[in-house]
């Protein structure tokens, strides 16, 4: 096998260590960024505890080309207005649980106990294994979703963050996207650079 060859093999595997990497933590940050509210297998998920939720959100789609009157959305919220939630209650044992909504001004993890309160949802059992809200966001934003389950030593809470009319998510991809770029151009170039050198080195002997 040839010098050229193994440097080549070499430099795929740095490549492809660094896309690897690069994108486990794009992934992280992504499942970070929104807490206990996740996409699996095409459904979108809110843990609360050890229990889960599916919960799936719509808003009014005025567009004359769409053949649909609402948008779904799951994470953060494409635009400002009306919006309606539906939460489906997964585990039975959530059904005979006193359930609360609340949404806050996101001002940070730390400070949810003091972050105005936009809109909420008191307690109260759903039976039937369902509860629904709307509100209207009448301006963009980032605010917090709190849900919380039980009472006493048994309340467990949900936290998931998200936005209003942002394209904060988007903003995100594009920087790790242009940082792995960078990595991958980097590489690239002190990879060039010294197989250059090195043939050098050879033609001059």
């Amino acid at each position: 096998m040839g010098f050229g060859m193994i440097e080549n093999i070499k430099l795929a595997k740095v490549l492809m260590g660094l896309i690897t990497m690069a994108a486990m933590a794009l992934v992280s940050s992504q499942a970070l960024a929104h807490g206990n509210l996740t996409m699996e297998n095409d459904s979108c998920k809110l843990r609360i505890g050890r229990y889960q939720m599916h919960f799936a959100g719509y808003q009014p789609n005025d567009s004359t080309k769409s053949l649909k009157p609402y948008d779904e959305f799951c994470e953060d919220i494409p635009l400002s207005g009306p919006v309606y939630v539906v939460l489906d209650l997964v585990d039975p044992e959530l059904r005979a649980m006193p359930i609360s909504v609340q949404v806050l001004e996101d001002h940070g993890r730390d400070k949810d106990n003091i972050a105005p309160v936009v809109f909420e949802v008191p307690p109260e059992s759903h039976p039937t294994g369902s509860l629904s809200y709307r509100y209207t966001f009448d301006k963009p934003g980032k605010f917090v979703g709190l849900v919380t389950a039980g009472s006493g030593a048994e309340r467990v809470v949900a936290r998931f963050p998200f936005s209003v009319g942002k394209q904060a998510g988007w903003l995100s991809y594009a920087v790790y996207l242009a940082l792995i770029l960078a990595a991958i151009g980097g590489v690239l170039f002190w990879a060039l650079r010294s197989h250059s050198k090195v043939l050098n080195k050879m033609d001059a002997q």
